[in-house]
C-alpha cells in the first residue's frame, strides 16, 4: 500500500528530529535522555503538524534539547510557547527562561550561574528601571543619581540605556533592523561590572545597586506582535511590564518615571530628532501628525494606533508620546502603585536637591551629606537640546491642547495627582500669550 505524501513528510521530520536529538544529547547523561524522550516525541509531532500549516508552535513546556536542567526538574508553565526561538533567530520567549532564586545577601537582584558544575558566576538584573519619558530630563537626572556611592551603571549608552526591552531584543534599533536579536543572557552581560564588583567585594558592601534607564521602555511597544504570546492575537496581551515582572519573580523592581508638560516635550523632541528647525515646520508637522493619528484612532482606537509600527514610521513628529495615560495604564496593570516614583521635570528643575533626595529615599539608599547634595544639585545640565529655536506658535499650541487635555485628565485621575494636569504651566503660558512676550 502506498504511503500518503503528508505521512511521508511527518515520518521524514520525525526521523530528522530523532537524529538531531541523538547529536544534541551525545554528551549528556543517559538518564536525562531517557527522561526527555517522551516530551521530545510530543515536540516533534506538534512541530510537524504546525509545519504542515506553515506555522510555528512549540509545546508549552521547557525544551529538553536546549535546557541545561534535567527534564524532571523543569516545571511546566502555560506561557512558555517557543523554547527554541533563539535557534531559529526568532524573538526569545522569556517565559521559557528559568532564573535561579535571587541571593538574599545582596540588595540588587543577583543569582549564581553555575559554570561546568564548579565555578559560580554572579549574574545581576537591574534593581531599578528609569523608563522615561523621552525629552523629560532622564539623562540629567540619571547622571546625578550615578554620583551616589551605591549606584552603578551598565555598559549601554551613557552607562544608562540598554535599549533591550524596546528595541534590541526584537533585532531593531529605533527604525532600523540590526544583526541578530539580543537575548536575556546578553542583557545580563550589560550588568557584568556590577556583578563582578559584588562577587569580588572585599569591603563587605552588599548594598550596591544597578539600573536600566532606557526612556523608550515606558512607551515603545511597537513590536508587540513579535512576542510569542501575542502571535496571531488582534491586541497585545503581553508587553514589556509583564516580561519584566516575570523575570524578577517575587522581587519586583523599583520603577522611576519622569514626565514633562507634553507640548514642550514634543517641541524639544521635534528639534532633537531633526524633524525640523523652526516653529513653522513644527506647526506643519503637528497638523499632519494630528490628521494621521486622529484618522487611525477613529478606526482602531488609541492603544493599537499608539503601538503601530507602520504608523510610527510615517508620523512627521511623535505626537502620541505625550498621551502618558495610555502607557502608564499598561505598567500599572502589572505593578502596584507603590513600585513607582512618578514625577515631573518641572518640579525637578525647581528643586533638584529635594528631587534627588526623594529618589535616593525611594531606592532605599543612604542619604548623602548636605554638602554632597549641594554639589550634585549644582552640576551642569546633561543632554540639553541646543538646536531648539523659537517657541510654539499660539495656533499650534491650541491644536495640541485639544489633543492632549483628555490624556492629561486621565493621567491625573490615574495617579490621583492634579499636578499632572500641568495647570501651573498653562497658566504661565496664558500670561505669556496675553502680554505678547
Amino acid at each position: 500500500m502506498a504511503v500518503p505524501k503528508v505521512k511521508k513528510v511527518f515520518i521524514l521530520m520525525a526521523c530528522m528530529g530523532i537524529f538531531t536529538l541523538y547529536l544534541s544529547f551525545g554528551t549528556r547523561r543517559k538518564h536525562e535522555s531517557y527522561n526527555a524522550l517522551g516530551e521530545v516525541r510530543n515536540y516533534i509531532i506538534v512541530r510537524a503538524q504546525k509545519v504542515k500549516e506553515n506555522m510555528y508552535s512549540i509545546p508549552k513546556s521547557i525544551d529538553p534539547m536546549t535546557s541545561t536542567h534535567p527534564i524532571s526538574q523543569i516545571p511546566l508553565r502555560p506561557l512558555c510557547l517557543d523554547p527554541q526561538a533563539t535557534l531559529y533567530n526568532r524573538v526569545e520567549d522569556l517565559y521559557c527562561k528559568i532564573l535561579p532564586d535571587f541571593l538574599e545577601k545582596y540588595k540588587n537582584p543577583c543569582f549564581y550561574h553555575h559554570v561546568n558544575g564548579t565555578y559560580r558566576k554572579l549574574r545581576c538584573l537591574p534593581y531599578f528601571y528609569f523608563i522615561g519619558m523621552d525629552k523629560c530630563g532622564t539623562t540629567d537626572t540619571h547622571s546625578r543619581m550615578m554620583s551616589h556611592p551605591d549606584i552603578r551603571g551598565n555598559t549601554g549608552i551613557l552607562h544608562k540605556e540598554t535599549e533591550f526591552w524596546s528595541w534590541t531584543r526584537y533585532g531593531i534599533w529605533n527604525y532600523e533592523s540590526i544583526s541578530g536579536k539580543k537575548t536575556l543572557e546578553q542583557y545580563l552581560d550589560m550588568f557584568h561590572e556590577t556583578a563582578t564588583e559584588l562577587q569580588n567585594n572585599t569591603n563587605g558592601n552588599s548594598n550596591i545597586i544597578t539600573g536600566d534607564a532606557t526612556p523608550m521602555d515606558l512607551w515603545d511597544f511597537r513590536f508587540w506582535r513579535r512576542i510569542p504570546q501575542n502571535i496571531g492575537k488582534p491586541k497585545p496581551e503581553i508587553l514589556t511590564p509583564h516580561l519584566i515582572k516575570y523575570i524578577h519573580k517575587g522581587r519586583p523592581p523599583k520603577i522611576l518615571i519622569q514626565l514633562r508638560e507634553p507640548i514642550e516635550r514634543l517641541y524639544s523632541d521635534f528639534f532633537f530628532r531633526g524633524d525640523g528647525n523652526n516653529p513653522q515646520a513644527f506647526h506643519r508637522a503637528v497638523v499632519n501628525a494630528l490628521s494621521m493619528m486622529n484618522d487611525c484612532i477613529a478606526q482602531r482606537g488609541r492603544r493599537l494606533c499608539f503601538y503601530d509600527s507602520a504608523l510610527y514610521q510615517k508620523l512627521p513628529t511623535r505626537i502620541h508620546l505625550g498621551c502618558y495615560s495610555v502607557y502608564m495604564q499598561e505598567w500599572l496593570n502589572v505593578f502596584p502603585r507603590s513600585a513607582f516614583r512618578i514625577s515631573r521635570i518641572e518640579d525637578y528643575k525647581k528643586d533638584t536637591k529635594e528631587a534627588l533626595a526623594d529618589i535616593f529615599k525611594f531606592l532605599d539608599l543612604e542619604p548623602l551629606q548636605t554638602d554632597q547634595m549641594n554639589q550634585l544639585a549644582g552640576k551642569g545640565k546633561k543632554h540639553v537640546t541646543t538646536s531648539k529655536r523659537g517657541s510654539v506658535r499660539p495656533e499650534t499650541y491650541q491644536l495640541l491642547r485639544a489633543f492632549y487635555d483628555p490624556c492629561l485628565k486621565e493621567t491625573a485621575a490615574l495617579l490621583n495627582d492634579s499636578r499632572f494636569l500641568w495647570e501651573d504651566v498653562y497658566k504661565n503660558r496664558s500670561i505669556h500669550y496675553n502680554t505678547g512676550s
